[in-house]
């Protein structure tokens, strides 16, 4: 592992769950807004991906509450 890579997976350990915190603030904040909803969807699916390409696809699988087709579903039926 190079130094730049454990910086990489320090800094998104950290910048991960602060993320998913400014997406439920866009969320919360903007949800009659337009584009509220979906902007706290793209923050929040922006910091998964980063996280799957940081670590692993696995590491980030575990992380996330629902299956990723099952989470999909649940935002369409919402």
């Amino acid at each position: 592992m190079t130094p730049q890579s454990v910086l990489v997976r320090v800094l998104m350990r950290g910048l991960y769950p602060l993320l998913l915190v400014a997406s439920w603030a866009v969320l919360v904040r903007g949800h009659d807004a337009p584009g509220g909803g979906f902007i706290a969807g793209v923050i929040a699916a922006a910091a998964t991906a980063a996280l799957a390409l940081t670590f692993d696809n696995a590491h980030a699988r575990r992380l996330m509450p629902l299956d990723p087709v099952r989470l999909a579903m649940t935002g369409v039926l919402m």
